[in-house]
């Protein structure tokens, strides 16, 4: 298995996304949550005028005869007022599978390498009203022989409370304060040292949405109970994302995103400092809220005695969801 440090000793935690850090999220993703489909511009060409009717012919001198007024017909019944498109409540929930666990460039579930997929399910749902999102986010392991070790290390089982407010700002900028608790009710004390083992995380992000879509992010992790304050860290992370159109609203989504961690001065270990992440995806509105979202990636993270090749880490996901 994996030295603890290369999975960001004492653990590494959940995407706040999804929920906003992703992320990706739950970009969104998801941070740490999916990214919105390209819409296609409507049509600018004005319907074609029409040519005017030659004039009639200069009417007889005679007078026509009168005509009697035809009966005014009886007024139609009023029609009925069309039905009003039900009001968004800014409810989202959605269920994903994961070939690996990713967090910050590590593979949390890993057994030797990177590269194992033992994959993960995760289950989520967010409340947005007035600028306040709360979220609620899960992870299960579902493959590989060490779910039972990793649950009782505080790696499984994971339950996370999100909160955050968005402050929309000018020039399509938005700033976001926000902050996320790690819970895992599962671990053990012989495993983990403390008979809680949670983790918090505030953070202030900003987002840009131009031609392209620019984010930015500072967060301080840190273990709530004082056993893991030694491995806390500042974390900065920078992304950059856009969306290449395919067909009608259908488009290519594609993120690359870097991280840098801060430790303290007595912290000596160097793995997992930098982490890069790339995303490409092609989310797909079915209507009536529902999408799906598959996504394929590619992260890395620095690891001490591996080659540059092997701290790589493919994976896939794919996220369906409902929008409120």
């Amino acid at each position: 298995m994996l030295a603890r440090a290369a999975l960001l000793t004492p653990r590494p935690l959940a995407l706040v996304a999804s929920f906003a850090l992703l992320g990706l999220a739950p970009t969104d993703a998801r941070a740490d949550e999916p990214a919105a489909q390209a819409t296609q511009a409507a049509a600018t060409d004005a319907a074609p005028t029409r040519t005017a009717e030659p004039a009639a012919q200069a009417a007889a001198t005679d007078a026509a005869p009168t005509r009697t007024a035809e009966p005014a017909a009886a007024p139609m019944a009023p029609a009925e007022p069309a039905a009003a498109e039900p009001e968004p409540v800014g409810v989202s929930v959605y269920v994903g599978f994961w070939s690996v666990y990713p967090w910050r460039g590590a593979n949390v579930f890993a057994t030797d390498s990177l590269r194992d997929q033992n994959g993960m399910v995760d289950v989520g749902m967010s409340y947005t009203t007035g600028g306040f999102t709360f979220g609620y986010w899960s992870a299960y392991q579902v493959l590989g022989d060490n779910i039972l070790e990793n649950i009782a290390g505080g790696l499984g089982d994971e339950q996370d409370l999100t909160f955050g407010y968005d402050f929309t700002l000018p020039e399509d900028v938005t700033l976001s304060l926000g902050t996320a608790a790690y819970l895992f009710p599962f671990a053990q004390k012989e495993q983990t040292g403390t008979a809680f083992t949670a983790y918090l995380e505030p953070s202030v992000a900003f987002a840009w949405d131009g031609p392209v879509s620019v984010s930015g992010a500072v967060s301080y992790y840190a273990g709530a109970p004082k056993v893991f304050w030694s491995d806390n860290y500042l974390y900065l992370h920078a992304a950059v994302g856009g969306t290449v159109p395919i067909k009608g609203d259908t488009g290519l989504d594609l993120s690359l995103g870097f991280g840098h961690k801060l430790f303290t001065a007595a912290q000596d270990s160097h793995d997992n400092r930098e982490d890069l992440g790339l995303t490409l995806g092609v989310p797909l509105d079915l209507g009536h809220g529902v999408w799906v979202s598959p996504t394929a990636n590619l992260a890395w993270t620095n690891l001490a005695d591996l080659p540059v090749a092997d701290e790589l880490m493919p994976y896939i996901a794919v996220e369906f969801g409902l929008d409120r």
